[in-house]
């Protein structure tokens, strides 16, 4: 099943700071969010602007489609083999 963009970014977010070995607490101020947007961006609830996602992306040093792929690759590991999405379809509109 597909992932939307939001949970893409998101899942990229998350494994981006994860990788840096930081909490939100201490990663959100090194690229200018607050813990509140990070973790709202990292779980999906935020509805970023094209503009947005790429300043972000910069702060993080990644490309934004990096970035997307990134979360791509977090959400296949984290789906059970032969399952679905975590989210129905219905949560998605």
């Amino acid at each position: 099943m597909e992932h939307s963009l939001k949970e893409r970014l998101g899942a990229g977010v998350r494994a981006r700071r994860e990788a840096s070995k930081l909490s939100q607490e201490k990663y959100a101020p090194t690229i200018g969010l607050t813990v509140r947007y990070l973790a709202g961006i990292e779980r999906a609830e935020r509805n970023l602007t094209i503009d947005s996602i790429d300043s972000i992306a910069q702060r993080m040093g990644v490309d934004p489609v990096a970035l997307l792929r990134l979360g791509d690759r977090q959400l296949a590991k984290a789906q059970p083999k032969g399952g679905s999405s975590p989210k129905s379809s219905a949560s998605e509109s």
